[in-house]
């Protein structure tokens, strides 16, 4: 029938050629509707999902009413915390940053020290070493830290230094200051994030800026010097808040697996950005509120699609929701990046370091047996031993593995929480590890995964080789032109718009297709001052003061 598709699109009767994504993708569209074969695999897929659904129901503890009424994981993670642990979320929500001058000024303040995640190249090329990943990074710190609550007070100048001088010897409460702060230029790995050339950078020098007090705790350990202290915004009160929500989801991930483990790591890792939400969102609103947009002052434009006759506009509308708390989502962030960087400098100590990405390193030395661990919250799990890694940039990468860590079943004890909970048997199934010849893995930013897949070691090998070049030409002096240092991955693909954006310009085509192209241009400046052809780095040096 043609449908057996290699992952070019060709006809193939070769296994080893075999793509399964481009065969499904074909063998639907060619499928005859009445085909008894397909509605019995239809039949079954909707029984599967309506067993999946209850469960997840029934997990939740949501009635079906609100699980319905959730259209995201978010929107789901915040219901399941709020229903099931209302004293906590009264808790979280007791900073009332309401629509004042003060509540305005609080929000802006705490938002400039809401960092994301650590993604930084310390070198491109790591022959041998480990690639590690924290478990549950985000829920683990959520876990087992205290976060800030109810109503904070803002300090200047001595009375702020005072406050931070009392919280760094006493440890009690939590807050966001706004200081000059002096990073040794001797670190090699600097431990406080920066906004700089439009990047989330770890630079040395001299930094302005606004940090939680505990990142700051940790640049004092590393060396670093306050020049001067501005303004804080302090909270007396801190709780372990998240601490009975993770600890549940907790149980049911280690001791599943299928949906109910994908669902529980999922309400773990979507509660936290819910709290860090923007207050002012684009709406899409019927043409009929144009006049209590203008009454309010919401920026709004007027659009028109022919497919459905009718106007609309796109505003931009603040929200009342009470759960957007910026503080408690950039503690969250704040304690992972601290963690991570913990894990960082140890490592660093007994060897290379070569990249890190949010929740996971590749270095040359294992880590200590303490830190390790397969599935303990917290602890450091070994993905694999690598044979070679290749570090172009963040988030794009080739790893290969002379042993990779694979999960394999096994029959283990379950605990008693979980029989009495969820009707397990006494013995289940549960995943150990074990090690696996030879498996590669390739990681490249803005590249569709049916893309990446048709990579090899080569593409990440030529890019490096070229960066080489490149550095080398620029050293001498040489002008590099923007075509030379393109690197296109592919071009001349067609591929659909999305939905919201063919709405938006007003089409009556949404099958209308343009042409992409992808890839990546080498001379873009670099988290790091990146030297390729001695294989390592530096952090950028900032100079605001």
């Amino acid at each position: 029938m043609g449908w057996a598709l290699d992952a070019d699109g060709n006809p193939t009767n070769d296994p080893g050629k075999y793509d399964d994504r481009e065969s499904q993708g074909n063998y639907f569209m060619k499928v005859d509707p009445y085909e008894p074969e397909l509605n019995e695999y239809l039949r079954l897929d909707c029984v599967a999902l309506y067993e999946i659904v209850t469960m997840l129901i029934e997990i939740s503890g949501l009635p079906i009413h609100e699980f319905l009424k959730c259209p995201t994981t978010a929107s789901l993670a915040m219901k399941v915390y709020q229903m099931n642990y209302p004293e906590d979320y009264e808790k979280a929500i007791s900073t009332n940053y309401g629509y004042s001058k003060w509540g305005e000024f609080t929000e802006d303040f705490i938002r400039k020290a809401y960092y994301g995640g650590r993604t930084e190249v310390f070198q491109s090329e790591l022959n041998g070493g480990f690639h590690y990943d924290v478990n549950s990074l985000y829920p683990y710190v959520m876990k087992v830290n205290p976060i800030p609550i109810g109503k904070p007070r803002h300090h200047k100048g001595d009375k702020a230094r005072n406050v931070f001088k009392y919280w760094y010897s006493y440890r009690q409460g939590g807050g966001f200051l706004e200081c000059d702060i002096h990073i040794p230029t001797t670190l090699h790995i600097p431990p406080l994030p920066h906004r700089m050339y439009k990047k989330l950078c770890f630079p040395v020098g001299n930094l302005s800026g606004i940090w939680t007090f505990e990142e700051i705790e940790l640049a004092l350990e590393m060396g670093a010097k306050i020049k001067e202290i501005h303004q804080c915004i302090y909270f007396e009160k801190t709780d372990y808040i998240f601490k009975d929500f993770v600890s549940y989801f907790e149980e049911i991930k280690n001791t599943s697996d299928g949906a109910k483990k994908t669902f529980a790591k999922l309400m773990q890792n979507a509660l936290y950005g819910k709290f860090g939400m923007q207050r002012v969102r684009q709406t899409i609103l019927p043409v009929t509120e144009i006049e209590t947009c203008e009454e309010k002052g919401y920026p709004y434009v007027e659009l028109f699609n022919p497919v459905y006759g009718q106007e609309f506009i796109e505003a931009a509308v603040p929200s009342k929701a009470p759960y957007i708390q910026p503080h408690i989502a950039a503690y969250v962030t704040s304690y992972a990046r601290i963690l991570l960087y913990r894990g960082l400098i140890k490592q660093l100590e007994k060897g290379d370091v070569a990249y890190c990405d949010t929740d996971s390193i590749a270095c040359e030395a294992i880590f200590d047996d303490d830190m390790v661990d397969d599935r303990e919250y917290g602890k450091w799990k070994l993905e694999g031993i690598l044979e070679e890694g290749l570090f172009i940039q963040p988030k794009t990468y080739y790893e290969k593995y002379a042993d990779e860590i694979k999960p394999e079943e096994i029959e283990k004890e379950i605990s008693s929480f979980s029989r009495n909970v969820f009707n397990y048997p006494e013995k289940s199934k549960v995943k150990q590890y074990r090690l696996v010849k030879g498996s590669e893995t390739m990681k490249f930013k803005g590249i569709p995964g049916a893309y990446i897949k048709k990579l090899n070691r080569g593409v990440y090998y030529d890019i490096l080789e070229k960066l080489k070049s490149l550095q080398a030409r620029q050293e001498r002096g040489e002008m590099i032109t923007k075509k030379e240092a393109y690197y296109s991955i592919y071009k001349g693909e067609l591929k659909r718009r999305k939905f919201a954006t063919m709405l938006k310009m007003g089409s009556d085509d949404f099958d209308l297709k343009q042409e992409v192209n992808k890839g990546i241009l080498l001379t873009n400046r670099q988290k790091r001052n990146m030297d390729y052809i001695k294989n390592t780095s530096r952090p950028h040096v900032s100079c605001d003061f």
